[in-house]
């Protein structure tokens, strides 16, 4: 019965913990470079994006910046509706100051 050993090449040489090093900072790099393309292929920022926790903080970031941004059109919107029907009826003058309002009121 051969033993593992014996299927090795005859020059193999032990793999360092320095090649293993580099070869994690190669496949990190790979991954983030994935991840940055992405970010870019759909209109996101992606930052200083040095490191795989910059991207994805950066990723985060503009996430929020957009949902809030949405938020804030659709508030606007509502309001300038309600704008229009105010005209005339006094009980719905506080409406669209109201509406813009709640935004000021959001954590």
């Amino acid at each position: 019965m051969r033993k593992s050993c014996d299927l090795l090449p005859t020059d193999y040489q032990p793999v360092t913990m320095e090649q293993i090093e580099n070869f994690a900072d190669l496949v990190a790099a790979a991954e983030r470079n994935k991840l940055a393309a992405w970010m870019i292929q759909f209109g996101f920022a992606t930052g200083d994006g040095d490191t795989m926790e910059q991207l994805v903080d950066a990723l985060k970031s503009e996430i929020v910046d957009r949902i809030k941004f949405e938020i804030d059109t659709e508030r606007e919107v509502c309001a300038q509706m309600a704008d229009d029907v105010v005209a005339g009826k006094s009980w719905f003058n506080d409406l669209p100051a109201d509406i813009r309002k709640r935004g000021n009121d959001a954590p």
